[in-house]
């Protein structure tokens, strides 16, 4: 991670967000691109413009959504990827929710979980992605979000061995995430991307 940015907490242990949206239509530019799936990893740290209810620095973003992956590094989020056969699975009735994310994506792992959809009422939440450029350029991606519900997940990481996220957390399977291991149902969010020098 760039010396530019603080990890959040106490400065030298930080929380790592493994993040999947999983969302009915999304629009690219005010035009609509299907249903699409986002997943991304990230290092929570201290909001670098003092904005949000959580920051983190993308270590990866991949989405089978072509438009959005395209438009995504067209704007300056370089580690937006494209992944056609990202897979998707949730069973409300049953409690579980999994997810793969294959090759290309540099991440390759998979998320099982148990979960318990939430019951209390939704709050505003604002979600910010950083990245920084090797040109000196950052490229922050602030998510709005009016109305978000926070429900249960017992969830349990896996890595592909050859995942580059293997060192990261010294291993291949990652089941505690402290303060952060939720399910969540949110109607509508607008996502702005700015790229700044």
């Amino acid at each position: 991670m760039p010396a530019q940015y603080q990890l959040a907490g106490d400065g030298t242990f930080a929380l790592m967000v493994v993040r999947i949206a999983n969302c009915n239509n999304v629009k690219v530019d005010g035009k609509s691109t299907g249903k699409s799936t986002v997943a991304q990893v990230g290092i929570t740290i201290v909001p670098p413009d003092g904005d949000g209810d959580i920051n983190n620095y993308t270590l990866h973003y991949d989405t089978d959504g072509k438009k959005l992956a395209k438009e995504l590094n067209d704007a300056g989020v370089s580690k937006a990827r494209y992944v056609s056969k990202l897979d998707y699975d949730l069973d409300l009735n049953a409690g579980t929710l999994e997810i793969t994310v294959p090759k290309p994506s540099k991440a390759r792992y998979k998320v099982t979980a148990s979960i318990i959809a939430p019951s209390s009422a939704g709050v505003p939440f604002i979600a910010n992605w950083w990245e920084a450029g090797e040109d000196g350029e950052e490229t922050k991606m602030g998510t709005a979000i009016p109305s978000i519900q926070f429900g249960a997940s017992d969830t349990t990481l896996t890595l592909h061995p050859a995942s580059d996220l293997v060192d990261l957390i010294g291993g291949t399977t990652l089941t505690e995430f402290p303060a952060l291991d939720s399910f969540n149902v949110f109607p509508s969010a607008h996502m702005v991307v700015d790229e700044r020098d």
